[in-house]
């Protein structure tokens, strides 16, 4: 039986991102591909996949936002990102917002990005035994921006 991922995607890439996933992985993937944030709402919540592969640039939503979205809805499905947004700029933020992994954009090895579905899917699981550390690493980082900006007014 196939596992089953949303691909949440609406550029031209998408078909090919489907179509190259399945056959990589000799069908054990079936990858759904809706457009848009609420049609992807609406596909988790009626039929919840394994895991969502996000893009975090849609006509009706962009960045971390995006997340916050399906995480608001869909918290108990992981969460792999998709992004040509700089790397270093939103990978913190998206594994603030609840994001398990990242892939760039465009798509360069379909095994590595079939490789970060699994690792994502694994890593979501285990979550609920590293939570106590995610956040004590976020307030640590959230005290670092406040004392940065009271340094820099100074």
């Amino acid at each position: 039986m196939a596992i089953r991922i949303l691909l949440v995607k609406d550029d031209a890439e998408a078909e090919t991102v489907v179509n190259n996933l399945e056959q990589i992985t000799g069908g054990r993937l079936q990858v759904d591909r809706v457009r848009t944030i609420a049609d992807g709402l609406i596909a988790a919540t009626v039929k919840p996949p394994a895991a969502i592969l996000l893009d975090l640039k849609l006509p009706n939503g962009v960045g971390v936002e995006v997340i916050r979205r399906f995480m608001g809805q869909c918290g108990s499905i992981p969460i792999i990102v998709m992004t040509d947004l700089s790397y270093n700029e939103i990978d913190r933020q998206a594994i603030m917002e609840g994001a398990v992994g990242f892939v760039n954009k465009p798509i360069q090895s379909y095994s590595d990005l079939a490789w970060e579905i699994r690792k994502g899917m694994i890593i979501h699981e285990r979550r609920p035994l590293y939570r106590p550390i995610e956040d004590t690493i976020a307030r640590i980082e959230k005290t670092a921006i406040m004392q940065q900006k009271v340094l820099a007014k100074g």
